[in-house]
């Protein structure tokens, strides 16, 4: 009768959704505003985008109606972006959210990809790590990324499907 099982909240709650999770403390303790504080963004717009990627995951609207946040360093960054913290900030968002489905940034098998979403444990990021190109292009991935609904092929199960509500994270070199 659910949709799907979270063990980690909605807000607001998602329809359709069972959620097995602990009990949830009171907010207002400064904790979120600590954690954002341990990184250091480049603009003060950034710091709102910092903020939204710690969030999202978090979403409860609709599947394939989350962004796609694209991590990178300043352009003048003498070593090129290697060392600023890029990877160091997409796993401190995946641990609070279950962990991280990894894909290289060179995997362009989308109904592949499909599979291992399907098969996902609890995991809400998707992260395309150290993308060494200053541009993404690829049409199906794009399509999977907003789709509604991940379908395709679910390993010992046959055809699968489950509501798009991952949030895909890229870091780009």
């Amino acid at each position: 009768a659910y949709r799907g099982v979270a063990t980690l909240p909605h807000f607001p709650p998602k329809a359709g959704y069972y959620y097995q999770h602990p009990h949830l403390p009171q907010s207002g303790r400064g904790a979120f505003a600590e954690l954002l504080s341990l990184f250091t963004p480049a603009a003060p717009h950034d710091a709102v985008i910092l903020k939204a990627l710690f969030m999202t995951p978090f979403w409860g609207g609709p599947g394939g109606a989350r962004p796609a946040f694209v991590i990178t360093a300043p352009d003048d960054d003498k070593e090129g972006g290697r060392g600023v913290g890029k990877t160091v900030l997409s796993e401190a968002v995946a641990q609070l959210c279950g962990g991280a489905i990894d894909f290289s940034p060179h995997f362009s098998d989308v109904e592949k990809m499909k599979t291992r979403l399907l098969g996902a444990k609890g995991q809400r990021i998707v992260r395309f790590d150290n993308v060494k190109s200053s541009r993404l292009s690829n049409g199906d991935l794009e399509g999977l990324i907003t789709a509604p609904t991940i379908s395709g092929h679910a390993m010992y199960e046959g055809d699968g499907g489950l509501p798009n509500d991952f949030t895909y994270i890229f870091t780009f070199n």
